[in-house]
């Protein structure tokens, strides 16, 4: 498919240094971001439905009316939500860490 689209100057100078920095030609280079874009996006809306999945589990379940099926699909929801943002969880940890470092030596350096 043909498509022609127009750009403003600073996002058109935009694609075409990224285009150059990769040795594409300004057109690949939004055939790949336009690609890149809609993979994400359709792994985005795989995972709202399954979330979604998930929460309507854990209701139920709140109420008592799992199936043995549905509590292991919960369980397999659950672990795959604890994979997706385990290392969100591990970039915060790492990242409060290093805030009470600074508080601590803050504190060091004002108490002689």
């Amino acid at each position: 498919m043909n498509l022609t689209i127009s750009l403003d100057e600073p996002t058109a100078e935009w694609l075409r240094e990224r285009a150059s920095s990769r040795n594409q030609s300004p057109e690949e280079a939004v055939r790949e971001l336009l690609g890149e874009a809609s993979r994400k996006d359709a792994g985005e809306e795989a995972w709202d439905r399954a979330n979604q999945r998930r929460v309507a589990l854990i209701t139920k379940d709140a109420y008592g009316g799992l199936s043995g099926d549905e509590r292991l699909e919960m369980e397999q929801l659950q672990a795959a939500d604890i994979a997706r943002v385990a290392p969100l969880d591990r970039r915060m940890i790492a990242e409060a860490e290093e805030v009470l470092l600074r508080v601590k030596e803050l504190r060091g350096g004002s108490n002689p």
